[in-house]
């Protein structure tokens, strides 16, 4: 939508006089003749995904069914998994009574039926099975999500075996609330493991997905009637408009339209325990583990071929993460060479044998992730883990000379007066063999609970989006760093995010202010792009599955990368913001008094031969809007300015629903910059992308 010019200068103009606060002013100065010697890294605009729950399946990974093999449901303690359903991914079966002899979240059709887990199973520890005495129905549901805006066609896959009137079974569809039907098949099983296939068509008359509805529209519900006993192993729900029967079309589109560069897999604190093995070969042979890292089981049916086919399929580069816990450097070097090596090697010829004869090519890994967190499994102490992170870097550089590997830092954020000691002792034992040093940062609250009633909640918004002078910081220590260990080394932080109170009121990850926090933090890495070269921001939004309360809609700081992404320019311009400024408060979890932090942050970017200009500008003010005097020095006769601002449109901390999706608003108007002049108006707690051509 494009909104004139006049129209928004009439707006502000209105809005200043209703509130009676004049524009304050400030001046951003940019010297077009001095450009960077570097190019800005498009692994900036990079993604982080961990394996696990309805992010994976079905926002990954198409599929629906969660514990698709009827395993026991992994929990670290005794009652761990309640508190855990109150959280994505498992919210959506937090209210199901836990029943012995029934695989979670699975229900039973009729309780007064017999229910057990056996061993007769095709695939890893366990079937489910129902035994039927009476003459009424028996079988077992789930309740699911679906995309019925989408597709109405859902292929069902299973194993299944029976005796008497299970026999003759039953799968359908059906209503939550009124048990009304909408797609039902009716099947012949036989005494021995078969697999069956069929696709469910929804009828006309669907309940469509409703964004209120926590518990999503469906229940799969598999039945006999009468005497007989059925066993039920391997069940997979696809749907039928599956990007090669396997990949969520949402996604794929999502991740090509925020132009998403690099996605980080498997993850995270699931790398530390995952087995890189059982992902691949057929899927029915691939074993369910327990997600140790999370709860409940990982199926695996992303692995590493399907997680590589999906980044081809979504224009994507891998960043693949080697877990500390289980591996070996020798083992490192086999998942490398199965990716990389010819078919005529040991593990490229496995990896032709799955169907895959050319080498993927992938460059970037990774080894370990957060090793010094002690909730890590396989955490460890610095010198420990640089001293086998050497020969991790041995053997993966002997079976692919070419890839580039990151060792895991240490924000030396996280504690007051850090030394960098974790850094330090890396960069003095491992020296040149790493690639990359990674960092990750979570923002997070205030430090005592009950000081978050003592703050002004909007002022705290302004701490929040100003954090990203503080972090500028902690590049430089790590910059300076490397460069008294005589290191080309680069940055990477390839977890990084804002996570907040849910309580209403406060401060959130999914509002307009959290975008202004991400964009802030963009601002840094491109300003600092000749050291940082990948950021992979902790937003799972984009793999969001379908439009259910299961999952949140894409956050409004998708809204911000998508406008960094998506533009030319790759050179940085020496630029420089003369304004008021104000002093960070100490009161927030891992932020330190930070003074002198100017309200206006911009950064400024061009290509090579200068014909795209882009400006980055954030206003972090909550309460006045600037009046930015720009002035380009080099920049001659007249030019086009297109100017995109991210505004919004009420709350700055109100969270973004299925229900409340506009708490921002994307503005674009045109301008004429002369003698390399613009005046522009920037509304408080705001953000403006401006493209001079």
């Amino acid at each position: 939508m494009l909104i004139r010019k006049n129209f928004i200068f009439t707006m502000t103009i209105l809005l200043l006089a209703a509130s009676g606060v004049a524009a304050k002013t400030a001046t951003l100065t940019v010297d077009t003749d001095k450009v960077s010697n570097w190019t800005i890294d498009q692994g900036l605009y990079g993604r982080f995904f961990e394996q696990h729950g309805n992010v994976a399946y079905p926002g990954f990974y198409d599929q629906y069914i969660v514990n698709t093999s009827f395993e026991h449901w992994f929990r670290k303690g005794e009652h761990s998994l309640t508190p855990q359903r109150d959280v994505n991914p498992w919210q959506a079966f937090r209210d199901i009574p836990l029943a012995e002899g029934i695989a979670e979240p699975w229900e039973a059709v009729n309780p007064d039926a017999t229910y057990g887990l056996v061993a007769d199973c095709v695939n890893t520890d366990l079937a489910q099975k129902i035994e039927n005495k009476g003459s009424g129905e028996a079988g077992v549901k789930q309740r699911l999500a679906l995309p019925d805006y989408r597709s109405v066609k859902y292929n069902l896959r299973f194993y299944a075996k029976a005796t008497d009137g299970a026999k003759k079974a039953e799968v359908r569809l059906v209503d939550k609330a009124s048990g009304e039907v909408y797609a039902e098949k009716r099947l012949q099983l036989s005494e021995d493991w078969e697999v069956h296939r069929c696709q469910l068509d929804l009828r006309e008359n669907r309940a469509t997905s409703k964004h209120g509805d926590r518990f999503g529209t469906y229940e799969l519900e598999i039945v006999f009637s009468g005497e007989g006993t059925l066993l039920l192993d391997q069940m997979t729900l696809v749907s039928d408009d599956a990007i090669d029967g396997q990949w969520n079309p949402d996604t794929v589109a999502a991740l090509k339209d925020h132009h998403v560069t690099v996605v980080r897999w498997p993850g995270g604190n699931f790398a530390s325990s995952y087995d890189w093995r059982d992902g691949i070969g057929e899927m029915d042979k691939r074993p369910t583990r327990p997600n140790l890292a999370w709860e409940g089981v990982e199926p695996n049916h992303i692995g590493t071929d399907e997680f590589l086919q999906f980044c081809k399929v979504a224009e994507l580069t891998p960043l693949m993460c080697i877990g500390f816990g289980w591996s070996s450097p020798q083992e490192a070097g086999r998942w490398v060479e199965y990716c990389n090596g010819a078919a005529t090697t040991e593990y490229g010829k496995l990896r032709a044998q799955n169907g895959h004869p050319e080498p993927y090519g992938v460059k970037l890994w990774q080894v370990g992730n957060e090793v010094y967190g002690h909730y890590q499994i396989g955490h460890t102490t610095a010198e420990d883990y640089a001293k086998r992170y050497r020969e991790y870097y041995k053997a993966m550089k002997k079976a692919d000379p070419t890839i580039e590997i990151m060792a895991m830092g240490k924000d030396p954020g996280y504690h007051e007066n850090d030394d960098n000691a974790w850094n330090k002792t890396l960069m003095e034992i491992i020296g040149q063999d790493m690639d990359y040093i990674d960092i990750h940062r979570y923002v997070r609250g205030v430090r005592k609970q009950k000081m978050e009633d003592q703050w002004n909640k909007n002022r705290l918004t302004e701490v929040y989006i100003s954090f990203s002078t503080q972090y500028e910081t902690v590049i430089d220590s790590i910059r300076l760093l490397a460069k008294n260990n005589s290191l080309e080394v680069k940055l990477a932080v390839t977890e990084w995010a804002q996570y907040l109170s849910r309580q209403a009121g406060f401060p959130n990850a999914f509002s307009h202010g959290n975008a202004m926090f991400y964009a802030g933090m963009m601002n840094t890495f491109v300003r600092n792009s000749d050291f940082v070269a990948i950021s992979c921001s902790h937003d799972m939004s984009l793999f969001s599955g379908n439009r259910s309360a299961w999952f949140t809609p894409p956050t409004p700081r998708n809204d911000v990368a998508k406008l960094y992404s998506s533009v030319e320019a790759d050179r940085v311009l020496e630029s420089r913001v003369e304004c008021d400024a104000f002093d960070m408060e100490r009161d927030v979890v891992q932020m330190w008094l930070t003074k002198d932090i100017p309200y206006i942050d911009a950064v400024a970017t061009c290509t090579a031969d200068k014909k795209q200009i882009v400006l980055f500008i954030v206003n972090r003010s909550v309460e006045n809007d600037y009046q930015l005097d720009i002035v380009m020095t080099g920049l001659a006769g007249e030019k086009k300015a297109t100017i995109s601002a991210l505004v919004a449109t009420g709350s700055i901390i109100a969270p973004k629903t299925w229900k409340n999706l506009d708490v921002t608003r994307l503005v674009e108007t045109e301008e004429v910059v002369s003698s390399g002049k613009l005046m522009l108006n920037v509304p408080k707690c705001s953000m403006a992308r401006i493209i001079i051509e």
